[in-house]
């Protein structure tokens, strides 16, 4: 269903979009960002039946969005990061802090995320922890 959004340019072909301009003066996890947001919105279109979806959140409405996700290699990741991007805790004494933290690339269904995840899974660890 998905298989027309094998990376970048062609999530910016579905969304009739034009690539940005890599000679611009942007740093690499802007232009990780961009690349993610355009593949997150090209296949969300093409699983809303080819319109733009954009979650809509109401207080207490409820309303079901999914993220990619997958399995990481620990090994992999320089210094000591963790994935703090989903969940950040803090231990100060008695005390216990924690927040969820989220991403705006998110999907209108379990399918649409999975394919991500699997497709696109390079580009989330560049992005997010900076490794290849």
């Amino acid at each position: 269903m998905f298989e027309q959004v094998k990376d970048y340019k062609s999530a910016c072909a579905v969304l009739g979009k034009k690539p940005i301009d890599k000679r611009r003066k942007l740093d690499e996890h802007v232009i990780l960002y961009i690349m993610l947001s355009t593949i997150t919105e090209a296949i969300n279109f093409i699983a809303n039946g080819n319109k733009p979806w954009i979650p809509v959140y109401q207080q207490n409405k409820l309303i079901k969005t999914w993220y990619s996700w997958w399995y990481i290699d620990w090994n992999k990741i320089k210094d000591g990061s963790s994935a703090g991007l989903f969940y950040l805790d803090s231990y100060d004494g008695l005390g216990l802090t924690y927040a969820d933290v989220g991403t705006h690339l998110r999907f209108i269904n379990k399918e649409a995320a999975e394919y991500a995840a699997k497709t696109f899974q390079p580009l989330y660890m560049k992005h997010i922890f900076g490794i290849d």
